[in-house]
């Protein structure tokens, strides 16, 4: 009876160290066939990502950008804010540029010897400007911020059709965006993005971002928009194609006057920006003339006509803010080739609205050190250019 007990314990011990055996070669098997495998395309992407620039931090991103004058950035567009509020940290310029992808391309060149940043395309709604006063480093306010002054900036609807600048993710969600964006871009194109060269394919310098990496196009370390591909394919736009933008719509609401929440959050920013001592100019720069004889026609658009009319120019003095209205800019806002777009008028239109905007003394005052001479001397260089896209390039 022992015997057969010791042998059947035994039998039992070897069975169990039978059934280990077995469990460790199946969980090696599956590491083999399905963990590991995994764990090194995890690796690789995240290490892409990483390489690319899509996962930096802001602190990373502006470290690259202040190491290279011809850096671009573009990563997800909840960072883009965080990225330039950095560099506005790190800069403390005296002039800073705020407002929609309209004045991307004010450049720092333009403002010599003054200290310079634009946060274009960071801020859209009247909210979110006195959000970024309320942000600024401790101890800093530029001194003037010329700001986007647009139509549709005075509808609710602006922040329906926009929901995308109200907020900024958390770190781990901006990685995780990344990645996401990595996988859906090497899944959709081409797996050999993933060793793409972290270059600007249009001037060679350092890209941070795949789109940038991919299309060109990206921040410079002022701030300002590079045109990438897919905006220069095509250019230049036919008057057809210009024209195309349906009114009642995102940027060209039906109303027939202001809504009174924008004009009051607007007048808050003002109130915000004179309490901190900052000097406020307001701009309107060029829409393509057809998008524009559109809208003068349209009986639906009357508040269109009180934005475009003395009458707004004399509310804005009131409130002791300057303006300069380049709505119209005669030979540039009916000139087809200094638009990207119907309502993105190209850097040399830019710095002609610049050089308007300096003719007038009040707004000219508060920029003493700026030589007009050498601004049209450059406008004047844009005649020789095969297009109109570009001017400064990546002069600071």
């Amino acid at each position: 009876m022992g015997i057969n007990l010791r042998a059947a314990e035994r039998e039992a011990s070897l069975t169990r160290a039978s059934l280990w055996r077995e469990l460790r070669r199946a969980i090696a098997e599956m590491l083999g066939m399905f963990v590991l495998p995994t764990l090194l395309v995890v690796g690789v992407v995240e290490l892409a990502a990483w390489r690319l620039g899509v996962t930096w931090t802001p602190k990373q991103t502006a470290d690259a950008l202040l190491a290279s004058d011809k850096a671009i950035f573009l990563t997800d567009p909840t960072q883009h804010f965080l990225v330039k509020e950095e560099m506005v940290d790190r800069l403390r310029p005296e002039i800073l540029v705020a407002g929609t992808s309209r004045v991307s391309q004010f450049r720092s060149a333009m403002f010599r010897p003054y200290g310079f940043y634009n946060i274009a395309n960071s801020v859209v709604i009247w909210k979110q400007f006195t959000n970024t006063l309320e942000r600024l480093p401790a101890g800093y306010h530029p001194r003037v911020m010329i700001f986007t002054l647009d139509y549709f900036m005075f509808f609710h609807q602006l922040v329906d059709d926009m929901p995308w600048v109200l907020f900024h993710v958390s770190p781990l969600e901006a990685h995780l965006s990344g990645i996401k964006l990595m996988v859906e871009t090497a899944l959709r194109r081409d797996p050999r993005v993933l060793f793409s060269p972290a270059r600007d394919p249009l001037n060679g310098g350092p890209a941070i971002g795949l789109p940038a990496v991919l299309g060109g196009g990206g921040f410079r370390r002022d701030g300002s928009a590079q045109y990438g591909f897919l905006f220069r394919e095509g250019y230049p736009y036919s008057e057809v194609s210009l024209s195309a933008p349906l009114l009642g719509q995102l940027p060209l609401y039906f109303a027939e006057d202001f809504d009174a929440d924008q004009k009051q959050a607007f007048e808050e920013f003002v109130r915000k920006a004179h309490d901190l001592g900052i000097e406020l100019v307001g701009v309107t720069v060029p829409v393509w003339a057809g998008v524009v004889a559109n809208a003068d026609r349209e009986a639906r658009m009357e508040a269109w006509r009180k934005f475009d009319s003395p009458a707004f120019a004399l509310y804005l003095k009131s409130l002791n803010v300057h303006y300069e209205n380049c709505l119209r800019l005669p030979s540039y806002y009916a000139d087809r080739r200094y638009y990207i777009d119907s309502f993105h008028p190209t850097e040399p239109a830019i710095l002609a609205c610049m050089i308007k905007m300096f003719e007038n003394p009040d707004i000219r005052a508060l920029f003493p050190a700026i030589a007009l001479e050498p601004l049209r001397a450059k406008l004047a260089q844009d005649a020789a250019q095969a297009d109109h896209i570009d001017l400064y390039r990546f002069e600071d």
